[in-house]
């Protein structure tokens, strides 16, 4: 994204994908190899086995998740959750955030749901919990301390995520996020 730098670990995740592809595709005649999304990926004489397809089709999807978690956070105070109607429900599944970001969900689906954190079940303290969102509308919250924060929608169950909350790292007088 133009104007946005990602840390060097999210570019050392990158690379790996790209490296355990590489390393573990199989010849082909073709000279381009797929994922299995029938888009070609790699340019060479590779072709993955089946195995590897769906081996790679998940360090490729972790690896997008991660970035993707590191992108968001990065540069704006406001890190965005989306409730999906379909698996994995809320995207990204585990986000990571700064502490001091605001966090919200916007709920894209046609029914309606909720945000709630999972100590909210066992009458520990219950930090946060949204009621219904309703379709089109959004859900959130701020100033999360450091720490996990699993959460689910009372609605649905199945609807699963976590947050972990970061302490900002400082360089040079200024904050660098994660």
């Amino acid at each position: 994204m133009p104007g946005v730098q990602s840390d060097p670990s999210t570019q050392d995740r990158v690379l790996l994908c790209v490296l355990f592809i590489r390393e573990h595709a199989v010849p082909s005649h073709s000279g381009v190899a797929s994922i299995g999304l029938g888009i070609p990926t790699i340019r060479g004489p590779f072709l993955m086995s089946q195995p590897m397809r769906l081996a790679s089709a998940m360090v490729i999807f972790f690896g997008v998740v991660l970035l993707r978690t590191a992108l968001s956070a990065e540069g704006s105070g406001l890190y965005h959750i989306t409730m999906e109607g379909s698996a994995p429900y809320y995207t990204p599944v585990v986000a990571t955030v700064p502490a001091g970001y605001r966090i919200q969900w916007d709920n894209r689906t046609a029914t309606v749901h909720t945000v709630t954190h999972d100590a909210c079940l066992t009458g520990k303290a219950c930090v946060f919990d949204s009621g219904s969102v309703a379709p089109g509308n959004s859900f959130s919250l701020s100033l999360l301390q450091p720490g996990i924060y699993s959460y689910y929608c009372r609605l649905h169950p199945i609807m699963r995520g976590a947050i972990t909350v970061i302490e900002p790292r400082v360089s040079a007088g200024r904050d660098e996020n994660y």
